[in-house]
């Protein structure tokens, strides 16, 4: 895979695959929110048990535009953030595993 999708550190990146939202009636609506890490395939991160162990990811949801861009522009910090600032937030610390191929060539 390339760099783009695995990064080219330790770390894993993370990618929003699908987002998926449905209005339910005018007061309540349900966001889906679907998310991949990739690894290399002689694995790094994801076959070190001690890593992931330590490895959370947040996804944060929000209406506040004005909040919405400071985080962006990193005016403001996620783990700074108040609930009621917030549409979600979700740790996410469970993680399917599955294989994955990609092909491609170097230009």
């Amino acid at each position: 895979m390339s760099d783009s999708i695995i990064g080219n550190e330790f770390l894993p990146n993370v990618h929003i695959e699908k987002i998926s939202y449905q209005i339910i009636n005018r007061q309540t609506s349900k966001a889906r929110v679907t998310i991949s890490l990739y690894d290399t395939f002689d694995r790094t991160w994801s076959i070190d048990d001690k890593f992931r162990g330590y490895l959370r990811v947040i996804l944060v949801g929000a209406y506040s535009k004005s909040l919405i861009d400071n985080v962006t522009s990193g005016d403001t910090r996620i783990n700074k953030l108040v609930s009621g600032d917030l549409y979600t937030q979700e740790i996410i610390t469970e993680f399917m595993e599955s294989d994955v191929f990609c092909r491609w060539s170097k230009v």
